[in-house]
């Protein structure tokens, strides 16, 4: 494990960002040394990006949250399609975002599609 790793994590965790993505990714460099978090944080980016277009495109004026939050999950889980990793629950790949993000598939409360909503919501016109 390299050096200053442990300070790290905990930095990220006690950061005031509402976002567990750096935390996860700092996480990740304990099985992953030479992993380099900005790529996955970019390609998080993106994808929170695409369900903001997907959300605009296809609902429009103000819809509530928990409609928002439905089609954001359909584009993940459909279009982009994520899956929770029901046959190999146990799979150390499916705690390590950078892994979920490769595979799409993962545990589903470290799914890409829950950072990423967040950070759709966080963009939204209709941020509630």
């Amino acid at each position: 494990m390299r050096e200053g790793l442990v300070d790290d994590f905990l930095r990220e965790v006690n950061s005031p960002d509402d976002s567990s993505v750096g935390a996860a990714l700092t996480l990740a460099q304990v099985a992953y040394p030479r992993l380099e978090p900005a790529q996955w944080v970019g390609e998080l980016d993106v994808m929170g990006a695409r369900a903001r277009q997907h959300l605009e495109v296809g609902l429009g004026g103000h819809p509530p949250r928990r409609t928002r939050l439905r089609v954001i999950s359909e584009f993940f889980f459909g279009q982009l399609g994520f899956t929770g990793n029901r046959e190999h629950y146990e799979d150390p790949r499916n705690s390590f975002l950078n892994d979920v993000i490769a595979r799409r598939t993962g545990i589903p409360s470290h799914s890409p599609s829950s950072s990423s909503r967040r950070r759709a919501a966080r963009a939204s016109p209709w941020r509630a």
